[in-house]
């Protein structure tokens, strides 16, 4: 999907893959899907997100992400999820700690 989006906004999504992928109308562009691996849990940032080194807003930064960019989840306790970003966008081979309250939405199979 292209545009802007307002909080009232919706989209009906029409499937959903078996590895946990939505689609939306066949041949309509989704900017949004662009995760390079199916079967993997993704975050998507919508907004430039920091990325901390600990699940502690004081720890050292690790890298800011910026609108679209993606990395995988590989855990999630209160109040954050740990990343793995060489599976992301940008890629650089370290993890990090993703506060929960800035995760933009998620894409593939999230539980």
């Amino acid at each position: 999907m292209f545009g802007t989006f307002t909080s009232s906004d919706t989209a009906q999504a029409t499937a959903k893959t078996a590895d946990g992928f939505y689609g939306f109308e066949p041949g309509t562009a989704q900017a949004g899907n662009v995760a390079p691996i199916a079967g993997i849990c993704y975050a998507m940032m919508i907004e430039d997100t920091s990325i901390f080194s600990t699940p502690d807003t004081t720890s050292a930064l690790v890298t800011t992400m910026h609108k679209n960019d993606y990395a995988m989840i590989t855990a999630h306790s209160p109040g954050w999820f740990t990343l793995d970003l060489n599976v992301a966008s940008p890629s650089t081979d370290k993890l990090g700690y993703l506060e929960e309250s800035k995760l933009g939405g998620f894409n593939g199979p999230c539980s």
